[in-house]
């Protein structure tokens, strides 16, 4: 199935263009999908499919859009 991922700026030197699409099996979750991306663990702090947030447990369909965001620290 297809999928395809939607980052912001922060992620541009990983996926150039700032949207990739991703080939994943029937099945394949969220944390799949990151695991299959050139974006280093723990960079992406929210998940989002269809507008909503989801974990990285959620089971995706063919043609979802995940918009990633990062993980932001502040004080």
């Amino acid at each position: 199935m297809k999928v395809k991922i939607i980052t912001g700026g922060w992620a541009r030197r990983y996926i150039a263009d700032g949207a990739t699409e991703l080939t994943l099996p029937y099945g394949a979750t969220v944390a799949d999908a990151l695991a299959a991306l050139p974006v280093p663990p723990g960079e992406t702090g929210i998940v989002t499919v269809g507008g909503k947030q989801v974990k990285e447990n959620f089971r995706l369909s063919e043609g979802d859009n995940l918009k990633l965001y990062p993980v932001i620290i502040g004080g």
